[in-house]
């Protein structure tokens, strides 16, 4: 799976655990709890997923500036100095035109981090929702029960 997909999955199943009412009954409301413990179990899964990716995208980028930090290294190397004739940003420039193949490589690896990053957070919030209903739920179960023995 990509990580657009398991968004995605994650935006389901947080949307598919819901509260319910007190009128549905002790048993309905257990069959909720039992159905947001599956949907929380998976969104773990995927949490857990992503968080490794997220850790490789990391270690990409880093490679990614190492990589760019080494190139423009070679091109100032090469660069013949003492030309009094240029200013510093010209030569700047001419640092950065060798070395576009790194940039944009670097601009990649940026890009897929981020994105790791957002699927990540958002994955928690998904997961963290989803864990809130499901205490809801165990709370009014639990109040349901204790209803049920005073009234006896």
């Amino acid at each position: 799976m990509n990580l657009a997909e398991l968004v995605k999955e994650a935006q389901q199943l947080r949307d598919s655990v819901e509260l319910g009412t007190l009128a549905d009954g002790p048993a309905e409301l257990h069959k909720r709890l039992l159905q947001a413990r599956a949907c929380i179990d998976r969104l773990e899964a995927i949490t857990r997923t992503i968080s490794l990716l997220k850790g490789r995208t990391a270690i990409a980028l880093d490679d990614a500036q190492y990589n760019l930090d080494d190139a423009y290294a070679k091109v100032v190397g090469k660069t013949r100095r003492g030309d009094d004739y240029s200013t510093g940003k010209e030569r700047e420039a001419g640092y950065s035109v060798g070395t576009v193949a790194e940039q944009v490589a670097w601009r990649r690896a940026k890009t897929a981090d981020r994105e790791a990053y957002t699927a990540l957070e958002f994955c928690r919030s998904c997961q963290k929702g989803a864990e809130s209903v499901r205490w809801d739920l165990d709370t009014v179960i639990r109040l349901l029960t204790l209803e049920g023995r005073l009234d006896h």
